[in-house]
């Protein structure tokens, strides 16, 4: 049985870095250490760890901050071991956070991710109901990790708003995709991965697309000429068009050719 809980034993803090090592492959220098998470989770912060039997199998921690002079959570790493992917267990573990952010007085809380890494987009996007309005340029600067080798640490800023949702549900966007013009048109190499042509960054329309590769890690492995190009060039729309008063309010994917095209989607009303 998977359960969701407070971290409490000093074995249980060591399991999580065991796990942050295991799922990002961190050097030492990057993991957070137990006495870090020890503080934090006594000092009005919360390490939330997931257990089957008495097995850590995941964990997420996150802490109070200020944001424009509001107080909120800050979210700050969220690990589910990869045998235990699509269990549903990520979901419950920022859930019990939510549940845990309400009983501080807190109704938003904010973390990064990676904006070329579809499955994160899909979660925090789609399933949450996050908005996106910030993006920061290789906010971590270099990373030990597997997931962001040879490429710089692009962020966007996740707001979620707990007591309410701002993105737009994927039946009302199917409805008015077709009225919807894309940013950067796509094409599939000769190697079979899908390039960005370069961007229009002069629209104007209430929502428009943004597509991304649903498979940025194994281009980052075979081509990661092409995996730095996507980079520049969603960075490049995003920080337009951020500035322009947009905010990503959706994100859905589409059938393309033969696969799915992954796509965010652009409100200019989502601030």
């Amino acid at each position: 049985m998977l359960t969701i809980r407070k971290v409490k034993a000093i074995k249980e803090f060591h399991s999580c870095e065991a796990i942050q090592k295991a799922v990002w492959q961190f050097e030492d220098r990057e993991i957070i250490p137990v006495n870090e998470l020890i503080t934090i989770q006594h000092n009005g912060g919360l390490v939330l760890g997931a257990f089957d039997k008495d097995k850590m199998i995941g964990f997420c921690f996150g802490f109070p901050g200020i944001r424009d002079g509001k107080l909120v959570h800050s979210s700050r790493m969220l690990a589910v071991l990869p045998e235990y992917r699509n269990t549903g267990i990520g979901l419950r573990m920022k859930l019990a956070q939510k549940k845990f952010a309400f009983s501080q007085g807190i109704d938003l809380i904010t973390w990064t991710f990676d904006p070329l890494q579809s499955l994160n987009a899909h979660f925090n996007i789609a399933k949450l109901g996050c908005i996106v309005r910030q993006y920061f340029v290789n906010i971590y600067g270099t990373s030990s990790s597997v997931l962001n080798s040879g490429m710089e640490t692009d962020r966007f800023l996740a707001e979620w708003h707990i007591n309410r949702v701002w993105s737009l549900d994927s039946k009302s966007l199917r409805k008015v995709l077709k009225n919807i013009r894309q940013v950067n048109k796509t094409a599939i190499s000769k190697s079979g991965f899908l390039i960005s042509e370069k961007p229009d960054l002069r629209l104007n329309d209430k929502r428009l697309l943004v597509q991304i590769p649903g498979n940025i890690n194994e281009i980052k492995a075979k081509d990661l000429a092409l995996a730095k190009d996507w980079r520049l060039k969603t960075r490049v729309i995003f920080m337009a068009y951020f500035k322009k008063g947009y905010a990503v309010r959706g994100f859905i994917s589409l059938p393309f050719r033969e696969g799915a095209a992954y796509c965010y989607i652009l409100n200019k009303t989502g601030g």
